[in-house]
Formats: C-alpha cells, sequence, structure tokens
C-alpha cells in the first residue's frame, strides 16, 4: 500500500512539474510589460532619464535623515526628513539632497501615464489626483500635497510602496495595475491624513466649495457632515474652521442663504407662504416662519406686505 502511494505522489509531482514548466514557456513568450514608474532604494537620489515628461517623485526616509531642495526653489525652502516620513515633489530634475551618514530611503519616480493616458504629459498633481482614475473630491487642495513633510505614523504607506517595488521589480502580468493600485491607495491615505494640516489658503478654498455648494443646492435637504463624508473631509474640523473663516457656522449660512431667497421669491411672486417654504429647502412651514423671523424680524407675510 505505501508502495502504491508513493508512486500516486510521484505521479502528482511529475504532473505538477511539467504544468509549472508550461506555464513558465507560455509567460516567457510575452516580453515584460513596461511601466511609467522607476523605484530605487539607498543613500543617493537615483538618476532617471532626463526626458521632458513631467515626473512625481515620492521618498520615503527608513533609517537616518536628509535635508531636500527642490529644483528652482531658494534655500530657505529646504526641508528635512527623519526615518518614517515622506513627502512628494513635482520637480524631481535638479533636485539636491544632504544626507546624514546614515541615510536609508526608498524612492519612486512615476508619471501621470501610469494613472491614466488621456492626462496630459504636463498635468500637476492637482490634475491628476483629480481625475477620475483617482477622483480626489473637488474641495481637496491637492496640490498642497507637493513639497509637505509627512509622517507614516502606522508604518502602512512604507508597506504599501514596498509592495509597488515588489510589483515593479516583477516580470508578471498586470504590473502596472498593481504599481497603481498601491500608489493610489498611499494617496489617499496621505490626503486623509493631512486635511486637518492644509494652509489657510486650501482652508479657504474647502470654505468657498461649501458657500459655493449651499449657493446651488440651498433647496435640497443638506447638512455639512453629508457633504463632508462625500468629500471625505474630517466633519468637525470644517465646521470649525468655516466658522473661522465665514465668521458665521454652516447652519447659519445655509438659514442665512435660504432667507435671502425666501425674500426674493416673497417680494417678487404670488407664491404661497408654504410654496416658497418648500422652494428654500422647508418641508416644514412653520419652521420656516420661525427661522424667518428671528433673522429678518417680522413674519413672511410682514414682509411681503412691506415689499409690495
Amino acid at each position: 500500500m505505501k508502495g502504491a502511494k508513493l508512486a500516486v505522489d510521484e505521479s502528482k509531482k511529475s504532473i505538477q512539474n511539467r504544468l509549472s514548466e508550461g506555464e513558465s514557456d507560455r509567460l516567457s513568450a510575452f516580453p515584460p510589460e513596461p511601466v511609467d514608474c522607476f523605484f530605487f532604494k539607498g543613500s543617493a537620489l537615483a538618476a532617471w532619464d532626463a526626458h521632458p515628461v513631467r515626473r512625481f517623485e515620492l521618498l520615503y526616509v527608513t533609517h537616518g535623515s536628509f535635508s531636500y531642495l527642490p529644483a528652482g526653489l531658494p534655500e530657505e525652502q529646504a526641508v528635512t526628513l527623519t526615518a518614517g516620513q515622506y513627502f512628494l515633489s513635482d520637480r524631481p530634475l535638479g533636485q539636491s539632497i544632504r544626507p546624514s551618514a546614515d541615510l536609508a530611503m526608498l524612492g519612486c519616480y512615476f508619471s501621470p501615464a501610469l494613472f491614466s493616458d488621456d492626462l496630459p504629459e504636463d498635468a500637476t498633481l492637482g490634475a491628476l489626483l483629480r481625475h477620475p482614475a483617482l477622483g480626489f473630491p473637488a474641495a481637496y487642495p491637492a496640490d498642497e500635497l507637493c513639497r509637505r513633510v509627512l509622517t507614516d505614523s502606522n508604518g502602512r504607506v512604507f508597506k504599501l510602496l514596498e509592495s509597488a517595488m515588489q510589483a515593479c521589480e516583477s516580470k508578471g502580468f498586470c504590473r502596472s495595475s498593481l504599481i497603481r493600485a498601491f500608489l493610489t491607495i498611499v494617496l489617499i491615505l496621505t490626503a486623509h491624513r493631512t486635511v486637518s494640516g492644509t494652509s489657510e489658503a486650501g482652508r479657504s478654498r474647502i470654505v468657498s466649495y461649501l458657500c459655493n455648494y449651499v449657493q446651488s443646492n440651498y433647496a435640497r435637504n443638506i447638512s455639512l457632515s453629508e457633504i463632508c463624508r462625500s468629500q471625505y473631509l474630517n466633519a468637525s474640523f470644517i465646521s470649525r474652521k468655516f466658522k473661522e473663516t465665514a465668521g458665521v457656522t454652516f447652519e447659519q449660512y445655509l438659514q442665512n442663504t435660504r432667507v435671502q431667497n425666501a425674500k426674493l421669491f416673497l417680494s417678487s411672486t404670488d407664491l404661497s407662504i408654504e410654496e416658497i417654504s418648500v422652494k428654500v429647502g422647508y418641508t416644514d412651514p412653520g419652521s420656516f416662519r420661525k427661522i424667518f423671523k428671528r433673522i429678518c424680524g417680522v413674519s413672511p407675510t410682514e414682509f411681503r406686505r412691506s415689499h409690495a
């Protein structure tokens, strides 16, 4: 019995070996898939081709530190990164770094073409992130991800970059898709972690986006939490920054916008109070009347009479 089992096992191994060899032969018939990406490790920047196509760069410090100065920027704009930190740059050509003696880093160059063929060669990082291939929300100040020191607090970004590098070095099918998937997750994680640290200009753009959204959608049942959820923004942070920038809360801004539009309807149409209430976003006419009087000091009916 043992001899028969051994013969069966050997036969299985022989079949598996022949299948593996056949699969290897089939794969070797196809050349490696070209990718618009390049990874490197070490203590120095690797040179990629000097073709005028825009290249983005991601540098991750695994040990030691370095001071980095992108091309064309003054010395005072140099940034310093230490272990566990990384950053994106849109100016890899002509850059310079000042490494510590024990520097070790993982670097990556990639072009917009890695994510979509219909992106122009000179696409900015913001254009890349807002492209449907990545789908960053319109309110997010995507260009601010460039040249900011970012911290990988749990090591997840490093693991994703290592996986992307392994995919890049492989000869298998669909390696571009794998690299793109890993880098997309890195960019999305980075966006989530940095929204609370955007600059004053970036926060102003987000507030401006919210104000424009209210002006276009005040008749709908909208809330700040729902908007922030759809735009991948932190609602409590945005709520605080909205009040600091606009001088009123989001809810107050929404109510003021609705009342201002209600005043236009009251003074220029014969619509009933109930109809106007619905047109400006209130399903309950009683609530509309209370809010209108609180903001304007008079009821909708009194306002209409005085503006007839």
